[in-house]
């Protein structure tokens, strides 16, 4: 176990999150907020969801990354052309950013047998079912 001692209290390790400017973090947080306005808690992707690591496809992801090129390129234009970017692309391209890290985690956590090839994870109950199990042992 990582284990870090402060004047004598061990606490367990922990990412670096002091690590990332407040400004991201607000950006992302308001693409969420923003989701859910528009779509629900339980319309939008966040971390509200009950089964928000379950209902990721690969094609949701591929489809939320091809929006996050869109807003990148845009974003890159409007720079380029001395412009301003929009308020809520760097929040877009993060929400990407987000999405395939729980994936990526979903998928070491279904198919852990086969590092660097994943097949597609269309069945969201075998997903559910295999995180369920994970949850258990990491609380064990």
């Amino acid at each position: 176990m990582n284990e870090l001692t402060f004047n004598g209290i061990k606490s367990s390790k922990t990412p670096p999150f002091e690590l990332i400017p407040r400004e991201a973090l607000v950006a992302l947080a308001r693409i969420f907020e923003a989701g859910i306005e528009q779509k629900g808690v339980d319309g939008a992707w966040n971390g509200r969801r009950a089964d928000y690591h379950t209902i990721l496809t690969r094609d949701f992801v591929i489809n939320r990354l091809g929006h996050c090129i869109d807003h990148s390129s845009k974003a890159i234009q409007r720079l380029v052309t001395g412009q301003r970017p929009e308020p809520n692309d760097a929040g877009a391209i993060m929400f990407a950013g987000a999405l395939l890290a729980v994936y990526m985690e979903v998928l070491a956590e279904v198919q852990p047998a086969k590092p660097g090839v994943y097949e597609a994870l269309e069945d969201p109950k075998q997903v559910a079912e295999v995180m369920a199990e994970t949850m258990l042992k990491r609380m064990r």
